[in-house]
C-alpha cells in the first residue's frame, strides 16, 4: 500500500507483467487512474483530523487491495498508457484497435496478416514543461511518431509508420521511424533536446483522469517511459499528537461519519444526543466508567471542529507541534497512539551531555502519509509538501485523499541550542555553508525557478548527523537501512525560538517497526556509544580525500563531504532527497577542524 501513495501513485506509469499457460510473459504498460475511478470503500477510511484540516479534506482512505467476495472490484484502477506500440517482429507502429489487437487483455499483438509479433509499449512519451511556469499540470501524451517521421514536411494522406534499426549506427541515431507510404524517415537522434518538438504545443491530455484540458500553452519535452522524471509524488505526512492521538479521539474517529460532524457543526437539534446514543453501543465506548458522556461530547465537538484545536496550515507549523509533544513527553502507556519518554542526561554520558538537550525514547507512534498529487519533468523539492503546487489526482477538488497509516517506534535527539548557535556563527562554518548556498542558488538559476529558503548550517548539521546515526543504528539493531526513516525538526523564528533535532523511527505497515529493537537503543549510555561509533566512522570515508575536499557533489552539487560511502542513505528513508549533507560540519576537516561541531570531543572517540 505504501507504493500506492508514493512510487506508483496516481498518474504514475506501471509495468504489469503477467503470464498465461503455455505463453511467455505478457507486458502491459498502464497509468494509475485518478480518484474518480476508485471504488467507494467506506471500510478503508483513515482519520487524522490535524492533517485533514491542513490539506482541506474530510478524511483519508487506504488504497484498495483485492476483489471483494461480492465480485465488485476493489483493485486500484488503471488505464492503458502509452497507447502507442511497436511490433517486435515487423516494426509496425500504431495503436490497439487499429494496427494492434488485445483480445481479452491477453497481450498486444500485431494485426498485420502473416505477422504474429508482440506489441511493445513505445519507449518514449512527451510531457509539457515550462521552466518559467511554476505550475505543475502533469499533462502527458504519446510520442508523435507520425509527425516525427515526416518532420519538416506535411503529413502524407495515409501514413504507415515502422520503427526500424540501422545496421551502421547505434543508439538513438540507429533507431529510425519510416513511413511506408511516402518513404519519409527520420532517426530519433536529438529527441531529448529542449527544441526537439519545437512548433508543437501540449494537447492538455490527462490520461489518469480520462480527459484533456484545452489551451495549454506549454512546450513539450520527450521523456523515456520508465525514467524517474516522469513521476514525482507529492506526499504530506503527520504524526498523531495530542489531542488527536489519545484513545478516545481515535475511537470516535473510527465511528463518527462526516454527516455526523456536519450535523454537529450545523447545531442540528438533538444531533449530539442521537450520535451519543449510537456511540454508546460501540465496543470500547460503551462503558461509562472509562469514558463519560461529558468526555465523549467534548471529543465530538473537537472532532467536528466546533471546539477549535490550534491546528497547523504548513508542515513547519505541524512539526513544531509534534516537537513540543515529544519534548513534553507522553507517558500514558495504556492510552493513545503516542508514547514518548524523555531520558535524563547527566555527566555520565559525556558526548550527549555536552551537545544534546533532549533524548527521548518514542515507544509508540503513528504516522499518516497522504498523496496530494504529483509533478513531472522538474520537481519543486523546496516547497512545503502541504501546499506546493502539484498535478491534481481527481477532476474536482477531492473530499478525501489516498493515504496509509503506519505505526512504529523511534528516538528523538535535540541538540543544545546554545552550543549550536555559537557554532553556526563562527566564520569557518559561515564560509562552509556559503558554498552550499552558492551551489543551491546556481542550481535554481539554471532551472529558471525561484529559490526557496536558503539552507542553514543547523539544517545541514542535523541532516548529516541523522544519516550517520541511521547507518550505525541499522548495524546495531539489525534493521535494513530502508526500514529506518528520518523526520527533521529544524526551526528558527524571529522571536528567537530555535531548536535543532531529528526523529529516527521505524514507521512500518508491518509489525517489524514495533518490536522494540530501535527504542531500546535510546537508553542514554547505549545511545552515547552509538553516537561515538557513528561519528568515529565518519572521520574517514573510502572516497577520501576526494569526498572531504569536494566543493559540490550529488544532485545539483548540493552536498559537500557526503557520498554513498559515508553519508547517503536510501531515498525512501531521507526527508530531503539526499541533499544538504556535509560530513565536515560534524567532524571538521584536517585543515579546519573547528568546522565540525563535535571536533572538540574527537579525543573521546579514540
Amino acid at each position: 500500500m505504501s507504493q500506492a501513495v508514493s512510487t506508483f501513485g496516481i498518474g504514475s506509469i506501471y509495468e504489469m507483467r503477467t503470464s498465461s499457460s503455455g505463453a511467455s510473459m505478457i507486458l502491459h504498460s498502464v497509468m494509475v487512474a485518478g480518484l474518480d475511478f476508485w471504488p467507494n470503500d467506506q471500510a478503508s477510511i483513515i482519520r487524522e483530523p490535524s492533517l485533514e484540516r491542513a490539506l482541506r479534506v474530510d478524511y483519508f482512505r487506504r488504497p484498495p487491495l483485492e476483489e471483494s467476495t461480492g465480485g465488485s472490484s476493489r483493485n486500484i484502477p488503471a488505464v492503458r498508457f502509452p497507447g502507442v506500440y511497436y511490433c517486435d517482429k515487423c516494426g509496425k507502429v500504431g495503436r490497439v484497435g487499429h494496427q494492434f489487437s488485445d483480445i481479452g487483455f491477453g497481450g498486444v499483438r500485431c494485426a498485420l496478416q502473416n505477422c504474429s509479433g508482440k506489441g511493445v509499449p513505445f519507449r518514449f512519451v512527451v510531457a509539457c514543461h515550462d521552466r518559467l511556469d511554476m505550475l505543475q499540470p502533469g499533462h502527458i501524451e504519446d510520442f508523435p511518431y507520425e509527425w516525427w517521421a515526416h518532420r519538416g514536411r506535411p503529413l502524407c494522406s495515409n501514413p504507415s509508420i515502422r520503427l526500424i534499426g540501422s545496421e551502421e549506427k547505434s543508439g538513438l541515431e540507429g533507431m529510425i521511424l519510416r513511413c511506408d507510404s511516402c518513404n519519409e524517415s527520420h532517426n530519433l537522434a536529438g529527441i531529448f533536446s529542449d527544441h526537439a518538438l519545437a512548433g508543437r504545443r501540449c494537447g492538455g491530455f490527462r490520461p489518469w483522469l480520462g480527459d484533456r484540458v484545452s489551451d495549454c500553452p506549454r512546450p513539450l519535452r520527450v521523456l523515456q517511459r520508465g525514467a524517474s522524471n516522469v513521476y514525482f509524488p507529492v506526499t504530506a505526512s503527520a504524526l498523531s499528537i495530542p489531542p488527536f492521538s489519545n484513545r478516545l479521539l481515535q475511537l470516535l474517529a473510527e465511528v463518527v461519519t462526516q454527516g455526523n460532524c456536519q450535523s454537529i457543526k450545523n447545531q442540528t437539534l438533538g444531533a449530539m444526543e442521537v450520535i451519543l446514543d449510537g456511540i454508546r453501543n460501540t465496543p470500547g465506548l460503551d462503558d461509562p466508567n472509562i469514558f463519560t458522556d461529558h468526555q465523549i461530547r467534548e471529543g465530538l465537538l473537537l472532532l467536528a471542529g466546533v471546539n477549535q484545536h490550534i491546528g497547523a496550515e504548513t508542515e513547519a507549523e505541524h512539526k513544531k507541534l509534534e516537537r513540543n509533544a515529544l519534548v513534553a513527553g507522553q507517558l500514558d502507556e495504556t492510552n493513545g497512539e503516542l508514547l514518548a519518554i524523555p531520558s535524563e542526561l547527566s555527566g555520565a554520558v559525556q558526548l550527549l551531555s555536552g551537545f544534546a538537550r533532549e533524548l527521548i525514547q518514542v515507544h509508540r507512534l503513528r504516522e499518516v502519509r497522504a498523496l496530494r498529487g504529483f509533478q513531472r519533468v522538474a520537481p519543486i523539492h523546496d516547497g512545503d509538501p502541504y501546499q506546493v503546487t502539484c498535478a491534481p489526482i481527481s477532476r474536482k477538488s477531492p473530499r478525501w485523499l489516498p493515504a496509509i497509516e503506519v505505526r512504529g517506534e523511534g528516538i528523538y535527539l535535540e541538540l543544545d541550542p546554545d552550543v549550536v548557535g555559537k557554532w553556526e556563527l563562527s566564520e569557518p562554518v559561515e564560509n562552509r555553508i556559503g558554498t552550499i548556498r552558492e551551489n543551491y542558488l546556481r542550481a535554481c538559476k539554471n532551472a529558471d525557478r525561484a529559490p526557496g529558503p536558503l539552507p542553514s548550517a543547523r539544517l545541514v548539521l542535523a541532516h548529516t548527523l541523522s544519516h550517520m546515526l541511521m547507518k550505525q543504528l541499522s548495524l546495531e539493531c539489525g534493521y535494513s537501512g530502508s526500514s529506518l526513516r528520518e523526520r527533521l525538526y529544524v526551526y528558527e523564528e524571529a522571536s528567537g525560538a530555535k531548536f535543532t533535532g531529528f526523529l529516527i523511527y521505524t514507521a512500518s505497515s508491518s509489525a517489524d517497526g514495533t518490536l522494540g529493537g530501535l527504542v531500546s537503543q535510546g537508553e542514554p549510555k547505549v545511545f552515547e556509544q552509538i553516537m561515538r561509533s557513528a561519528i568515529g566512522s565518519a572521520r574517514w570515508c573510502s572516497s577520501d580525500p576526494l569526498c572531504i575536499e569536494s566543493s559540490g557533489q550529488g544532485n545539483d552539487a548540493l552536498n559537500l563531504a557526503a557520498c554513498h560511502a559515508c553519508a547517503l542513505i536510501a531515498e525512501t528513508s531521507c526527508e530531503r532527497r539526499n541533499v544538504f549533507l556535509d560530513r565536515a560540519m560534524v567532524i571538521g576537516t584536517i585543515e579546519c577542524p573547528e568546522i565540525g561541531l563535535f571536533s572538540p570531543m574527537m579525543h573521546l572517540l579514540d
